[in-house]
Parts: C-alpha cells; sequence; structure tokens
C-alpha cells in the first residue's frame, strides 16, 4: 500500500519535490516572508488539495520565487485572482524584471512596463 504524502502550503514552497523525494528547507524565514507578501500566511498549514485555484497559483508564484534563478516563466499569473491580489503579484512581476529575465504569458492588460513586448 502507497503512503500518501501530504504536505503543507509553506512545505511545498519551503521544498523541492522530486517524486517522494524532497529536499530540507534551508531559509524557513524567507519562506514564511514569501507568504506573507503574497497574502498566504492563513494557508501555510492547510494541504494543497484543500485550497481554492487562486491560493495554489499564489503558491506556485511563492515556490519560484523562494527557489529563485535568473529567469522567470509564468503563464497566466494573475488568471484566478481577484483585483487586489492581481495587482500585489504585477507588483512583484515587474520589482522582479528590474533585475532577472521575467517572462509572462497573460492576457491581462494590468500588466504593464516599459519592458514588455508584446506579441
Amino acid at each position: 500500500m502507497k503512503k500518501v504524502l501530504r504536505l503543507s502550503s509553506l512545505l511545498l514552497v519551503l521544498v523541492a519535490l522530486l517524486g517522494l523525494t524532497a529536499c530540507a528547507p534551508k531559509d524557513p524565514a524567507k519562506a514564511k516572508e514569501i507568504l506573507k507578501a503574497l497574502g498566504l500566511e492563513k494557508a501555510e498549514k492547510k494541504p494543497p488539495y484543500e485550497l481554492p485555484g487562486g491560493i495554489k497559483l499564489r503558491a506556485s508564484i511563492a515556490r519560484s520565487l523562494y527557489f529563485g534563478g535568473n529567469i522567470f516563466l509564468w503563464d497566466e499569473p494573475t488568471k484566478e485572482l481577484d483585483p487586489e491580489n492581481a495587482k500585489n503579484i504585477i507588483e512583484i512581476i515587474k520589482s522582479l524584471s528590474e533585475k532577472h529575465l521575467v517572462i509572462v504569458v497573460t492576457h491581462d492588460q494590468n500588466l504593464n512596463s516599459e519592458n514588455v513586448i508584446k506579441l
């Protein structure tokens, strides 16, 4: 019988899941800071299957912010978000684009910047 692995949203931000293998969290304070910035404090102990779509979306963005990198690629990062959370994500994306390559596929016309290439 297979064991079911249930992880909280905080753990999903803290660890990279590869099958059932996870690496240990390196900076829980950073993860909590990211969760707070994205308004996910109340969801940090809930398993992902209990989260609504918009919160899952923000949790996936939090994961990518935690693990960082030089290139961020997001598909519809504001799709299921209310206007307030969408605005917050847009500000984070704009801030990231100052130091990183950020590629966003979106229909959201609110995501404008002087560095945006529209197709």
